[in-house]
C-alpha cells in the first residue's frame, strides 16, 4: 500500500525540514488529543537526537504493539526517510523538500508492507482509513509550522 500527500507551507525548506523532521515535535503531536493519530512515541536512549540513526519507540493507539521507528536516509533541507518495523508490517515515511513560490512543497509518501496474515486481511481497511484522514493529517502539520 502507498499513500503520497502534497502540501504547501509557507516557510523555506529549511524550515519546515527542521520542522517537521525534529522528533521532539512528533512526540508532542502524538500527545496532542486533537491529533488524528493517537499515539505515545519515546526516544530511544543512546541514538542521535535527529539525523541518521536516530529513532524512537512508537505505541500506537489500539495498533497493539510497539514499533521503532528509525531515521534510514538523512539529506537536508531535502529528504528524510523514516522506517517502522514490526513482526506484521514494515512502514516507510519518506519527507521531501522542494522550493515553492509560497514557501516550500512537501511530499510526504508512506509505504506499508503488511507480513502477518493479520495485516495483510486489514490492510484494506486500513488503507481507506489513512486515505481519509491524510488531508487532516496534513493540515496539523502545516499548522504546526505555523
Amino acid at each position: 500500500m502507498k499513500e503520497n500527500i502534497d502540501f504547501t507551507v509557507k516557510k523555506p525548506p529549511a524550515e519546515a525540514f527542521a520542522a517537521l523532521t525534529d522528533l521532539d515535535m512528533m512526540i508532542k503531536f502524538g500527545e496532542d488529543p486533537k491529533s488524528p493519530v493517537k499515539m505515545r512515541a519515546t526516544r530511544v536512549d543512546g541514538r542521535p537526537k535527529n539525523g541518521l540513526g536516530s529513532a524512537v519507540d512508537l505505541t500506537v493507539q489500539g495498533a497493539g504493539q510497539s514499533m521503532r521507528m528509525e531515521t534510514v536516509e538523512w539529506d537536508p533541507p531535502k529528504r528524510c526517510v523514516r522506517k517502522l518495523e514490526s513482526p506484521d508490517l514494515t512502514a516507510v515515511v519518506a519527507f521531501d523538500f522542494k522550493e515553492h513560490p509560497e514557501g516550500s512543497l512537501v511530499t510526504a509518501e508512506l509505504t506499508i508492507e503488511a507480513k502477518s496474515l493479520l495485516f495483510k486481511m486489514m490492510l484494506p481497511v486500513l488503507a481507506k482509513k489513512i486515505a481519509s484522514e491524510k488531508l487532516k493529517l496534513a493540515d496539523k502539520m502545516k499548522e504546526g509550522l505555523a
